[in-house]
């Protein structure tokens, strides 16, 4: 399965203009399996990761916060296609700026949109700490056609260093004593109000 993975990301990355991406291959210490990841020059870009081992078939596809669980979080799980091509599909849409990570006030939830399939992973709980938003990534190479809106660029500086097009949200309903709260929570202090 390893074989496999690094081949199909190998291959991935042969296709992609030079400089554009790094591929690394790396074995986790203890046994515990082989990482291939890709990261892109352009840190308005969104990396991804596979985790596999030779001795089972569980893979897991790691995009920014999110991991997916193969084959657990599968899409085609009656056989219509391998875990290698649903995998190399997440992947191409990723290189493709096909993916975004909403963030909300305790939660956040990564999306990878593959043709009118959406894989999506919430992380709960998060503390409430902005930025909130939707983080658009940009594909690897500009000039290619995004069929799921990656523009990505432009706005604010965070998480990680990217430039992302963010979307504000106003929270005027909440009280000011409960967002000094809820900021006072998150730095660690005792006294609040």
């Amino acid at each position: 399965m390893v074989k496999r993975l690094k081949e199909m990301l190998e291959r991935l990355a042969a296709e992609l203009p030079p400089g554009t991406a790094s591929l690394n291959v790396y074995d986790l210490p203890g046994g515990q399996g082989t990482v291939v990841e890709l990261r892109p020059a352009n840190p308005a870009c969104a990396d991804f990761c596979v985790h596999a081992e030779d001795t089972s078939d569980f893979v897991d596809f790691s995009f920014g916060r999110a991991t997916w669980e193969f084959p657990y979080e599968r899409r085609y799980r009656n056989g219509g296609k391998d875990i290698i091509t649903e995998i190399e599909e997440m992947s191409r849409a990723v290189i493709a700026g096909n993916c975004e990570v909403r963030r909300r006030p305790f939660w956040a939830t990564s999306c990878i949109h593959v043709g009118e399939y959406t894989y999506s992973v919430s992380d709960l709980p998060m503390f409430p700490i902005p930025p909130f938003g939707t983080l658009r990534y940009a594909p690897y190479v500009e000039n290619e056609p995004s069929a799921g809106g990656g523009a990505g660029l432009g706005g604010l500086d965070c998480w990680k260093g990217r430039k992302y097009q963010f979307q504000r949200r106003s929270f005027t309903a909440i009280p000011k004593s409960w967002v000094e709260l809820l900021y006072s929570l998150a730095r660690g202090c005792r006294s609040v109000i």
